[in-house]
This record gives C-alpha cells, sequence and structure tokens, in this order.
C-alpha cells in the first residue's frame, strides 16, 4: 500500500510509539510495514501464534551480546585456512606443526582437533573454530552475559516456553568459574605481594623499637667513626628473618605460589623483583593452560547450542514485540469490501470517546463516496485520523485499538490535512495536483480530505470538489471527506453519503456540546449556527434577540 500525504505521517507515528515501548525487540520495527491480502492475515497469525506477556516482564531486559573475537592468539595451522583465521582475529603462522601458543608456550593441537579444525572453517562456523582455539573466550563471553540470558530465559519461561539452550549453556560455562577465578588471583598477585610487603615493615618497626641494645665503650668508638659493624643486632636480625619467612608462607597459602626468597631480609625489607616477575609468568602459564584445559568441554557444547541459543533470544523479541501490538491494539481487524470500525478509539487522545464508523457498503453504513459534516472542533478531522490509524494498522497485520474492525486491503491511502494559515493560488494548485494524483492512480485507493474548500473561494470549490468525487467514485475508489459544504454536494451528488457529527447544541456555560459519534446519512449543525444560537440566547436586547431568530430561521434552526 502506498501511503501519501499526511498518511506517512501517521505511520511514522504508529511505528515511534510501538518503538517507544520495545526493548529488546526493537529492531521489530523493521516489520512495520503494510502488507497485501495474503501478507495480511500470514502476519495476524503469527503475531496470534506468539504467546502474550504483560510488557512489564521486559522492563530493563537488555539482549545478551553473543558475538566473540580471538584475542591476538598465535595459530600455527595450515596456510590453505590462514586468511579465515585471520578473519576471527588470530595471528597466524603457516607451519606443518598444527597448535597455539598461550601465554609464550606452545599447545600442540591432536590430529581429532586439527580435522575438527578444518571442518569448522570450511562450514564457516566460528563459533566451532573458536570453541577449540580459544575456548576461554567463549565461555567467557556466556559467564559475561549470563544476567542478561538468564532475564531472557525468565521471560520465556513466564511465556510457557521453555529457554532449554540457554539454561544449559548457562550451566555448563558456570562450571568453569573457579579456573577464571584462578586467572583473576595471578592479576592480584602483585598486589597481595605490595600489600605483605607493607605490614610486613609495620611489624618490624614495632617490634624493633622495643629491643634495648647494650653498645661497650670500644663500639661507642667505632660508632663515632662511622662504623656499626660491632653492634651486635643478631637478635634483630632473626627477628626480621622470621617475620619474612611468615610472610612468605601467607602468601604462599592464599595464592598457592612458592614464594621462597620473594623478599630481601634487611631493612626495609624489600621485594626481589625478579624472582617475583618469574613467579607472575608461571603462574599466569599455568592459570591460562588450565583454563584453556578446562574451558574445551564448555566452549564446545555452548558452540553446537549457540544457534538454539540466539534462536530463544530471538523469539523473546518476537513475544515482546507481539505483546507490544496487542497491548495498543484491541482485537485484530477482518478482511472485507469496506473499511470500519466499531468502538473504534484515536492512538493518541486521552480518553477518546468510542466511535464507530466505516467507508464502502458495510453492516454500519453504505457508501464508497462519504462527505463528513458538522461544526468545527466537534472530531471530523481526529475522525479521519483513525479511519487512516485503523487502515494502516490493520493493512500491517497489527491489532487496532477498537472493539471490532473491517479493513479492504486498498493499494493506497492519501491523506490530505487541512493546512493551518496556507491560502493563496500555490496552495490551491498544489492542493489540486494531488487530489488528481490520488484518483488517477492506479489500483483502489483509500482517500481522506480534510476541508479542500478552505483554500479556494467556496463557489468553485463545490464545483471542483463534486468533479473530483464524480470520478473518484467512477474510478472505484473509496473516499471520506471534510466539508461543511454538505447540503450543496448532496444535491450534486447522489451516489455520496452525507454524515454529520451532531453538535447538540449549548451547555449552561454556552460550551459547545459534541457527540463525536457521526451520525449517518444526516448533515451535521455548523459551528455558525451554533454561535448564533450562543448569542441569540445570551443578548437581552428584544429587538437584537428578534434579528437574530430571524437569522436562525433563516439557517433552519428554531433557536
Amino acid at each position: 500500500m502506498r501511503l501519501e500525504g499526511d498518511s506517512r505521517q501517521i505511520y511514522r507515528r504508529i511505528v515511534r510509539e510501538i518503538e517507544s515501548r520495545l526493548g529488546i525487540g526493537k529492531d521489530r520495527v523493521s516489520l512495520l510495514r503494510p502488507r497485501t491480502k495474503e501478507g495480511i492475515l500470514k502476519f495476524q497469525e503469527w503475531l496470534k501464534s506468539l504467546p502474550r506477556v504483560s510488557t512489564s516482564e521486559f522492563e530493563d531486559l537488555k539482549e545478551p551480546e553473543l558475538e566473540v573475537k580471538a584475542d591476538g592468539r598465535i595459530v600455527y595451522f595450515g596456510g590453505e585456512w590462514s586468511e579465515k583465521l585471520r578473519k576471527l582475529g588470530f595471528l597466524v603462522e603457516v607451519s606443518e606443526s598444527e597448535g597455539l601458543t598461550i601465554s609464550g608456550m606452545f599447545v600442540r593441537l591432536s590430529s581429532r582437533d586439527s580435522e575438527k579444525l578444518r571442518s569448522e572453517l570450511k562450514n564457516s562456523n566460528d563459533f566451532g573454530a573458536l570453541s577449540i582455539l580459544c575456548p576461554e573466550r567463549v565461555v567467557g563471553r556466556i559467564l559475561e552475559e549470563k544476567s542478561k540470558l538468564v532475564a531472557v530465559a525468565r521471560v520465556l519461561e513466564k511465556a510457557g516456553v521453555e529457554a532449554k539452550a540457554i539454561r544449559k549453556v548457562v550451566t555448563e560455562a558456570e562450571k568453569t568459574k573457579e579456573h577464571f577465578e584462578k586467572l583473576k588471583d595471578v592479576s592480584m598477585i602483585e598486589e597481595h605481594v605490595v600489600r605483605e610487603l607493607t605490614t610486613l615493615n609495620e611489624r618490624i618497626e614495632r617490634k624493633v623499637l622495643d629491643f634495648e641494645v647494650t653498645i661497650r665503650g670500644r663500639s661507642i668508638l667505632d660508632v663515632m667513626r662511622g662504623d656499626v659493624s660491632s653492634i651486635q643486632l643478631e637478635e634483630v636480625e632473626n627477628f626480621i628473618a622470621e617475620q619474612v619467612m611468615e610472610s612468605e608462607e601467607r602468601l604462599g597459602k592464599l595464592t598457592g605460589i612458592d614464594f621462597s626468597g620473594i623478599f630481601c631480609p634487611s631493612y626495609p625489607v624489600e621485594v626481589n623483583e625478579k624472582k617475583l616477575e618469574r613467579a607472575i609468568e608461571e603462574a599466569e602459564r599455568e592459570a591460562k593452560l588450565g583454563l584453556y584445559e578446562e574451558c574445551r568441554k564448555a566452549a564446545a557444547l555452548i558452540a553446537e547450542r549457540i544457534k538454539e541459543v540466539r534462536r530463544e533470544v530471538e523469539l523473546a523479541k518476537d513475544i515482546e514485540f507481539s505483546s507490544v501490538v496487542r497491548e495498543i491494539g484491541e482485537s485484530f481487524p477482518e478482511l472485507a469490501n469496506y473499511t470500519g470500525f466499531v468502538g473504534g478509539k484515536h492512538l493518541f487522545i486521552e480518553n477518546p470517546q468510542p466511535v464507530m464508523y466505516s467507508v464502502g457498503d458495510s453492516p454500519i453504513a453504505e457508501g464508497r463516496v462519504v462527505i463528513l459534516t458538522g461544526a468545527n472542533s466537534g472530531g471530523k478531522t481526529s475522525l479521519l485520523e483513525l479511519i487512516a490509524q485503523v487502515q494502516i494498522m490493520g493493512q500491517m497485520g497489527l491489532p487496532v485499538k477498537a472493539e471490532k474492525a473491517w479493513i479492504k486491503p486498498f493499494d493506497g491511502l492519501y491523506f490530505f490535512r487541512k493546512k493551518k494559515g496556507v491560502a493563496g493560488a500555490g496552495a490551491f494548485e498544489s492542493a489540486v495536483r494531488s487530489f488528481v494524483k490520488a484518483v488517477s492512480s492506479e489500483g483502489t485507493n483509500l482517500i481522506l480530505i480534510d476541508e479542500f474548500e478552505a483554500i479556494t473561494e467556496p463557489g468553485a470549490a463545490v464545483s471542483i470538489i463534486a468533479e473530483l468525487l464524480r470520478v473518484a467514485y467512477e474510478k472505484g475508489h473509496y473516499v471520506v471527506i471534510v466539508s461543511h459544504l454538505g447540503k450543496e454536494l448532496k444535491e450534486m451528488l447522489p451516489f455520496a453519503r452525507v454524515d454529520g457529527i451532531e453538535a447538540k447544541g449549548l451547555d449552561e456555560n454556552f460550551n459547545l456540546i459534541v457527540d463525536r459519534q457521526p451520525m449517518f446519512g444526516r448533515l451535521g449543525r455548523s459551528t455558525p449556527e451554533l454561535i448564533i444560537e450562543k448569542m441569540y440566547r445570551k443578548v437581552r436586547s428584544e429587538s437584537e434577540r428578534g434579528i437574530f431568530r430571524r437569522i436562525l430561521e433563516s439557517l433552519g434552526s428554531e433557536g
């Protein structure tokens, strides 16, 4: 269905409203487009087939990031696959000794692993290749996204759908957490050593302050000469050595690493930087190798299930999308040879009055060409917008905001809203050209026009509108036009239906009382008539009242 004129603006506003309510399924707005008859029915059935869940369940739900990139690890492998491996993020060296480096250490791939890796690369299964060469990255991504994945699984389960794949990969990934913690602990080794060094020196300082040392006369003379070697500090030195040993043992228990000799037994105690560096390197190598081996099994299972996981995430998006559009709309329209609704409500008006209306030969009313009349501010433009909303949403295959609705799948929807403050020859020419384009276009169109006569002289407007409506009728189009020229057009167009949004009169404060439900086949009272009535009721002068009464009588009102 082509969308022309202001119908595009209405379409965009509907899309924005739906998008604003979507979270994880925000990309589903790409599905919002008008469809053919077959497409409408198929899309309706798809939406109906999805479980409906309260949209509040999707608040703060975020899409898990499931893409994995290699960490620049060097891989030694056959040259024919080197380009694919580079695209995955590996550094590749062509070699007959197939393997990879982990923390500087070469790990040979078994013949079975090499064969499986070739198969995964051949089939472009990136996750399969990554599960062999850097399984800890695959598992780590699942652990990083665990909270998002579990939240998705919880929503699916509330919808009555088992999230088997998500639950399985999360459970499998969690088995490796201990090894990830070990690697994390390695990164904390230096911090542990620095913290222990600080407390060690503090303990020594506090203890030494309490020591008393007796110095003999000769030693005093030696000290005065700057030589302190003759002073006996054996007890202090032994205490420092004991404290150093205790600290090294404490660090060993904390990290599982032998830290013998890491501290220099002097005051202030210092760290043997070379030994510390070697200890960290060895611990890191051991932790990374252990993590690699431990993650192989979990990563293989994740690679097998990742497509199912993605399908479950996509299903959660679909369910959210379906739940949102069914929260906005109330009923799926049936396909018919007319467009109409019962209990229709404007999407963007707060507490709208539900109305019943149709265009085309329907059980509600008959007529493909309709002239809608009535008082200003009576809701005529809002009714045109409601018709457009029902048509656009219905033709997208969505439920509409109505108790019951029917739509005819049109080839085009043309909506020409009255432009405020626009007049003159240019505006008139543009409007006529648009109207002519609508009635002359191929297929069957729904044409909605708001007060065409506002941009030209009333006398000319009657003739122009009448002729254009005749052409539209002859070509089989469906038209609803808002006009204050209903009486004149009705006389010229016997095939047209004239409806009126009936202004019932004025309340005690002389405000307009409007029933926004159009009266079929009846002219609506105009605003000037009601204003004259208002003035008649308010004026106190009998002579003036007489004049207002005569005006009302000429308008066909009893006052």
